[in-house]
């Protein structure tokens, strides 16, 4: 298989082709998930598996999406062979090995109605807390461009863990501190190569989420579908994770329940403008087409024709290692559009960046 060839120059009608292709790429993007790692390897040729994610939600990361649906079944169906590799589902699980291949084959095809089932309804909807200490420094950056009380909008919120990244506490390796001290929530952060802005977020006056699918974390199933997204052999992150939801539900968020690239413009529409609208996405705009980011843009180039906006996102759209970018817009056109660092997709790290000189 070509290994230059792009996903987008596979005729769409060739399913397995661009299975094949996606899970072979997706190898080294589950570095620290050996149990992942070992099956992304290997089902290029489980061809009777990739079949099954024929009709699956459309424009989603299939790798993740399998897994965490597999996960999300055998939580219901923990007396499966397959639970024996799962550190999530027994204290001592076995090493992968060819007996997990044909552990996890024979889960998939016996679960099969379940299993599209889930497919074809759900998403992937990663809530990975840690995300926020990429987002915070990138946000007391952009907070910066306006003197005016800060308006939050989170684009793909999900459950509104990056809602409320100013209720966490964070530490970064040069010795930096910010957020809420005390919080039950403390993030730590790698930095390499990166010089860190003044961590100073103002107020925010007003906080709202936009998702295609919010997710209500009162809903045991919608909880639990949250839970198998975490990959089983990270134990940091799902004590995290339930950190994050003991905080979330102390707060009413607005979470609309929207989706399409003019969903910020329209709510944009209802905000008073004396306010300084901050958004921010996560591995959201990587579920767009490239029209619908296009799109997504120009209306928030559009939204500051009445007041400031500041657009702050990471993204994997290319390159070794996700992005996070500041764009900010005033007068109806961007002013200003810079990668500020790479950083490591569940925020463990940020290297490379400065977060220092983007205004000068």
């Amino acid at each position: 298989m070509d290994a230059k060839l792009g996903l987008t120059e596979i005729a769409e009608s060739d399913f397995m082709l661009r299975a094949q292709l996606e899970f072979e790429r997706s190898v080294e993007q589950f570095d620290g998930s050996n149990l992942y790692r070992f099956l992304a390897g290997k089902l290029p040729a489980e061809t009777e598996i990739l079949a099954l994610l024929d009709g699956a939600t459309p424009d989603q990361p299939l790798p993740v999406f399998l897994f965490a649906t597999v996960n999300y079944l055998l939580g219901q169906n923990r007396a499966d062979p397959l639970a024996r590799f799962y550190p999530n589902y027994r204290t001592e699980p076995e090493a992968p090995s060819a007996a997990l291949v044909e552990d996890f084959r024979a889960f998939c095809l016996k679960h099969r109605d379940d299993l599209q089932f889930n497919l074809q309804t759900r998403a992937v909807q990663t809530s990975e807390v840690r995300r926020c200490a990429l987002l915070y420094p990138a946000l007391c950056l952009a907070s910066r461009f306006s003197t005016l009380p800060v308006y939050l909008m989170d684009v793909g919120a999900a459950a509104g863990f990056n809602l409320l990244l100013d209720q966490y506490e964070y530490s970064y390796s040069d010795g930096t501190r910010a957020g809420k001290t005390g919080s039950g929530l403390h993030l730590h952060c790698e930095l390499e190569n990166t010089s860190l802005p003044e961590m100073v977020l103002p107020p925010i006056s007003k906080r709202v989420g936009i998702d295609v699918n919010p997710i209500d974390l009162s809903l045991h199933d919608e909880l639990a579908w949250m839970r198998a997204l975490i990959w089983p052999d990270q134990p940091e992150r799902m004590a995290l994770f339930d950190q994050a939801v003991a905080i979330r539900k102390q707060h009413k968020l607005e979470i609309y329940k929207a989706s399409g690239a003019d969903m910020p413009k329209l709510m944009a529409s209802r905000m008073p403008p004396d306010l300084h609208l901050l958004v921010q996405h996560s591995f959201t705009l990587n579920q767009f087409t490239v029209n619908m980011r296009e799109e997504f843009m120009s209306n928030l180039a559009d939204i500051s024709k009445k007041r400031p906006v500041s657009c702050v996102g990471i993204e994997w759209l290319s390159g070794p290692a996700p992005d996070i970018r500041l764009t900010h817009f005033s007068a109806g056109r961007p002013v200003l559009e810079r990668q500020l660092a790479e950083c490591h997709p569940h925020g463990a790290w940020i290297k490379n960046g400065d977060f220092t000189s983007t205004l000068a």
